[in-house]
C-alpha cells in the first residue's frame, strides 16, 4: 500500500520528507537504479498541471475494487484520478471552465489555462479531495470566479455544493483596512491547509494578486 500524501509537502510541517518508505530507499536505487513504469496523461491542458498529486491509499472504488489513487487538480479545471499501481484512469471530474492563457494574467504565456493553481488537501476520514478552481463561462479573465471544491475520493462526485470565494471580507493585517475578494484580480497558487478549530474543519486558503501580491482567507 502507498503511503498517503495529502497536502503539499506531504505532511502538515511541509518537510516533502516520507520517513516511512521502505521500498524506495537509497539503498534499492544503488542496487536496482530507477525506471519508469508508466506515463499518465493529463486532460485538457498542454503542461498538465502546476500542483501536487496527492495519494490516496486503500480506496474502495465503484468497481469493487481497494485501490491506491494519486489524484490530480490539473490547469484545464479538472480533477483526475488514476490507480497508483497501474496509472488506469478511475474517474475525472470537470469542475468548471478554466480561463484561458493571456497576457492579462501571463506575461510570458507559460500556461494555456489557469484552473487549478494550487495544491489541493485530503480529508481521508470524510474520503474527500478539496480544491479551489479559478473559472469564467466564456474563459476570460473578466467574468472569472475562484470556487472551492469538496468532492469524493470515489467518484469525483460533489460532497458539498461548491463555494466561491468573490466578496469574501478578509483583513490583511498592517494597518490595512479590510478587503474584498475579487477572483478577476487575483491568482490562488499555495497549496491549501486544515486543521481543525473549536471541532469545526478549517480550510485555509492564500492568494495574491495577477502580479502577485499576497492576500488570504479561510473557508469553514
Amino acid at each position: 500500500m502507498s503511503i498517503a500524501v495529502t497536502q503539499r509537502g506531504f505532511e502538515p510541517a511541509h518537510s516533502n520528507t516520507n520517513l516511512h518508505e521502505i521500498i524506495f530507499t537509497q539503498a534499492s536505487v544503488r542496487q536496482n537504479g530507477i525506471r519508469r513504469l508508466f506515463t499518465i496523461p493529463l486532460y485538457g491542458d498542454g503542461r498538465g498541471t502546476e500542483a501536487t498529486t496527492l495519494i490516496a491509499p486503500g480506496i474502495k472504488t465503484r468497481d469493487g475494487k481497494t485501490r491506491d489513487l494519486v489524484i490530480h487538480g490539473i490547469m484545464s479545471d479538472y480533477v483526475e484520478a488514476h490507480d497508483a499501481m497501474t496509472g488506469q484512469p478511475i474517474w475525472r471530474q470537470s469542475l468548471g471552465v478554466a480561463i484561458r492563457g493571456s497576457k492579462a494574467i501571463d506575461t510570458y504565456l507559460i500556461n494555456d489555462h489557469w484552473g487549478f493553481l494550487s495544491t489541493g488537501i485530503l480529508d481521508l476520514a470524510d474520503g474527500a479531495w478539496g480544491g479551489v478552481s479559478w473559472s469564467s463561462p466564456d474563459g476570460g479573465v473578466a467574468k472569472a470566479s475562484f470556487w472551492f471544491h469538496w468532492i469524493s475520493i470515489v467518484d469525483g462526485s460533489h460532497l458539498a455544493p461548491p463555494l466561491s470565494l468573490d466578496g469574501a471580507i478578509y483583513n490583511p493585517g498592517g494597518g490595512i483596512a479590510s478587503q474584498k475578494f475579487s477572483s478577476a484580480a487575483r491568482k490562488q497558487r499555495c497549496g491549501l491547509a486544515m486543521m481543525t478549530i473549536g471541532g469545526a474543519k478549517t480550510v485555509f486558503i492564500a492568494a495574491g494578486s495577477v502580479s502577485e501580491a499576497s492576500r488570504a482567507t479561510a473557508a469553514g
